[in-house]
């Protein structure tokens, strides 16, 4: 008797989830979420500094893309054309163990010096310029925006290497696209936050 009122409360529960699940499904209409992102957009357009700083992120998915297969195409043209198989799987180990390590020590250096990387800076003050009803609107879009500049990265080598563009090159556009997004938050950002400033005195007012 007890098993069978137990099966009957987990039959009750797995129905009362399933209904759940469909109540779910049901109010993720697509038009509802594109008029949402929609919303989101033309929120970020209109905000001149927010659009600045995720239109940046657009160089950090270039630099990610190129990175990703720099070290594997550097071993099998350039280094060693042989074991290249190898030493590729010995330096995604390496990679891995590094970007391990440094999540659990980031966090002390941080405090420690008060200085974060350029991306996660920026993202961490995303949620200081927008408001909470549009802050899931705005990081949704960097993602987006990551992996556009992400795929033309791996478009650009996928076409040009090794014909008309070198291991030499990959290289100069790791350094060209950080030094055009440093250029670039260098000559927008000081105007814009001064610009943002200037209308929260104003509409504070004396």
């Amino acid at each position: 008797m007890s098993a069978k009122m137990s099966n009957n409360r987990k039959e009750q529960r797995i129905q009362l989830v399933m209904d759940a699940a469909k109540k779910v499904f049901t109010d993720m209409r697509f038009p509802l979420l594109l008029q949402d992102f929609c919303h989101g957009l033309r929120y970020i357009i209109s905000n001149r500094l927010l659009l600045a700083l995720i239109a940046g992120f657009l160089f950090f998915g270039i630099v990610n893309g190129v990175f990703a297969v720099l070290p594997i195409f550097a071993m099998k043209y350039k280094l060693s054309p042989e074991h290249y198989v190898f030493h590729s799987s010995l330096l995604t180990v390496c990679l891995g163990t590094g970007f391990l390590i440094g999540s659990i020590v980031a966090p002390f250096l941080i405090r420690r010096f008060t200085r974060t990387p350029i991306n996660i800076a920026l993202g961490s003050w995303i949620p200081e310029l927008v408001p909470s009803q549009h802050i899931g609107r705005a990081n949704a879009l960097i993602e987006p925006v990551m992996m556009l500049g992400y795929s033309l990265a791996l478009g650009l080598i996928a076409v040009a290497f090794p014909h008309w563009i070198s291991i030499s090159w990959l290289h100069f556009i790791l350094g060209l696209c950080t030094a055009a997004v440093s250029a670039y938050y260098w000559s927008t950002l000081p105007a814009l936050v001064r610009h943002r400033s200037e209308l929260g005195q104003s509409v504070s007012g004396p």
